[in-house]
């Protein structure tokens, strides 16, 4: 096994638009007792000094202008499980480590990109464009992957044996071992595992405690070690605060964008696509404001759901400033990804058209796009297609009735001619009593053999008839039928091109 360690270093930063890259100096600060300490700075802020476990008061004597922000971390843990649920596109072993460490084991999952280090390079590709900063460490054991990991160092151990040397000269305190154990072993001057490992094992057992030997037993592979993988939720829901009321719609993209791209996680960890997802904006003195979001076709595309939720947050009118939001997935089914054209040629590809609709949809609202779909209903006068709302398209769908409450199926419907029926282009919105239609005269028609259609028990709409194609001697070409049931009347259904 090969285990790949993932430590996010600017975790209470990353969670925060902008805030490293920001010209002005800023620090992540926490409690501890009655002192304010630094959890994180921004590059302005460390340029001047000021760095991570640093009293506030010694980093405002570095930086007159720093500025400061409450960690908040119920946005790092949410930012974690969507991290997590990342990792699992690259490995069905996934765990979390901490607050802000993640352990995947890619022993397998790397002969999918040739070596690890394209493994590598695909994950850092998709944590920058995520706005993540970590450090990778990779190691024949999960301590070992962790150390590497913890104490900054990027590396690739494959060998169980060559752990010994590459751990040598790395720091206790940045291993699994218990602080107070890290202190009483500084206090006699062991702080690296290369010291360490130097003292007799049954005596470092006595003084410090069995945790000892056995942290470097898992850590050298010479013990196994227990990893508990993280579950999966059945459901997604996510809910993410902020401190202060945000009324811009553009500002709000940014919490939606990282609940947009943890569903896009779970829905890829769980083999499901979205339906339809829930928003609802939370407000200090109204009632929450619930928008709810179709797509037209099932997606598990990042980026399609968020350009649809983009959309919608474009042309959002909130009653006042939302203080948190929570995305629900309301609707999945499962994961069927769509066979593609082996040559497709560039700018196209056989989704566009729907993913288009959704974004309409979207910007312009849930009543101002519809779909044709496919109604199955032998009668006529039904629509062998019918408009529908985009985002309610997938439910007119037979496959998607077929898995609800579908209609009957007929009690039989039969063809008596010998060839198959050639449906007319244009049909009449209700069927027409042939005396009604202009200038029709039955010695100047001629019927073709009939088609016989028997539907409609289940609704009290029942329909019994024989189906014609009526041409006449001056051109005209009609779809006819005659009921079977009393009366027996003629009546015009279509008209033929």
């Amino acid at each position: 096994m090969l285990w790949l360690a993932l430590q996010f270093t600017r975790l209470a930063l990353d969670t925060r638009p902008g805030a490293e890259s920001h010209s002005e100096p800023l620090a992540i600060v926490e409690a501890q007792g009655a002192r304010r300490i630094v959890v994180a700075a921004n590059a302005a802020a460390r340029a001047q000094g000021v760095r991570t476990g640093q009293v506030l008061a010694a980093a405002q004597a570095l930086c007159a202008g720093l500025k400061t922000e409450l960690r908040r971390r119920q946005d790092e843990d949410a930012a974690m499980q969507s991290l997590a649920l990342w990792a699992l596109g690259y490995s069905s072993l996934v765990a979390r480590h901490g607050e802000d460490m993640l352990l995947v084991e890619i022993g397998a999952s790397r002969l999918l990109f040739g070596n690890e280090r394209r493994l590598l390079q695909a994950i850092a590709l998709d944590l920058e464009g995520d706005g993540y900063a970590c450090v990778a460490g990779l190691a024949a054991t999960p301590s070992a992957a962790r150390l590497f990991a913890a104490a900054g160092v990027s590396r690739i151990v494959r060998d169980a044996a060559a752990l010994r040397e590459q751990v040598a000269h790395l720091e206790l305190v940045h291993g699994d071992l218990p602080r107070e154990t890290c202190e009483a072993l500084a206090a006699v001057g062991v702080r690296s595992y290369g010291a360490l490992l130097k003292l007799p094992r049954a005596e470092v057992a006595r003084r410090f405690g069995q945790v000892v030997p056995d942290h470097l037993d898992a850590l050298l592979g010479r013990r196994a070690e227990v990893v508990v993988p993280m579950r999966i939720s059945t459901r997604f829901r996510q809910h993410l605060e902020w401190p202060y009321a945000i009324n811009s719609s553009t500002a709000l993209l940014f919490p939606a964008r990282r609940l947009v791209v943890a569903a896009a996680h779970w829905l890829v960890a769980c083999q499901q696509s979205a339906l339809r997802l829930r928003m609802g904006f939370a407000h200090e003195d109204h009632v929450d404001t619930v928008i709810d979001i179709g797509l037209g076709q099932a997606s598990a595309d990042r980026d399609h759901l968020l350009a649809v939720v983009r959309a919608r947050l474009e042309r959002l009118t909130l009653p006042q400033g939302s203080t948190a939001l929570t995305l629900e997935l309301s609707e999945t089914q499962a994961l069927n990804a769509p066979s593609r054209d082996l040559f497709v040629r560039h700018g196209e590809a056989p989704e566009d058209a729907t993913q288009l609709l959704d974004r309409l949809q979207g910007r312009l609202g849930d009543g101002a796009i519809e779909r044709f779909v496919l109604n199955a209903d032998h009668r006529p006068e039904r629509g062998a297609v019918a408009p529908t709302p985009a985002s309610d398209a997938h439910l007119a769908s037979p496959r998607h009735r077929s898995r609800q409450s579908a209609a009957p199926t007929p009690r039989r419907t039969g063809h008596v001619a010998m060839v198959p029926p050639q449906r007319p282009m244009f049909l009449l919105p209700q069927p027409t009593p042939i005396e009604q239609w202009p200038s029709f005269d039955w010695r100047r028609a001629r019927l073709s053999l009939p088609e016989r259609i028997e539907s409609g028990w289940w609704d009290d709409a029942d329909a019994t008839r024989d189906y014609y194609r009526l041409d006449q001697s001056d051109g005209a070409r009609l779809w006819v039928f005659r009921n079977r049931q009393a009366p027996h009347d003629w009546f015009v259904q279509g008209v033929y091109a």
